[in-house]
């Protein structure tokens, strides 16, 4: 399950005023090689998210921002439970995060919106970001 993690660091930089991300700085964020990179936003590109533009990089369309939006919501919203549940810094539970995020079932999700819908940053202290849909 590749795609979430490329697009959560896609989304990433993009808060950081990153609008265009190529494969160089993607294998250094995710810990891949630059080919890998490439293919994975390659593929992201003929999934609809955004596009990739050549000599470039990868950018968002308003799909990818949607769904990238919603991602890092479930991230960063989770990352509240386990610091909260578990005691875990903040480091470590953006790690934890991280390894199931993306698997997170229809319920979870909505308990975490309910338990933590007042809350607007992460433990880490990135915005949690609002997503209407």
């Amino acid at each position: 399950m590749v795609e979430p993690k490329y697009l959560k660091e896609i989304y990433r930089a993009y808060e950081k005023g990153i609008p265009i991300v190529g494969p160089t700085y993607m294998g250094k964020t995710i810990g891949v090689n630059k080919a890998t990179a490439y293919q994975a936003l390659q593929k992201l590109a003929s999934t609809g998210y955004g596009m990739y533009l050549k000599n470039k990089g990868f950018v968002l369309n308003e799909n990818g921002k949607k769904y990238a939006k919603i991602l890092m919501r479930k991230h960063r919203l989770l990352e509240c439970l386990i610091v909260e549940t578990f005691g875990l810094s903040p480091c470590e539970a953006c790690r934890e995060a991280s390894n199931i995020d993306a698997l997170l079932g229809e319920k979870i999700s909505k308990a975490l919106e309910e338990k933590y819908n007042h809350r607007r940053v992460c433990p880490c202290g990135n915005e949690i970001p609002e997503v209407k849909i």
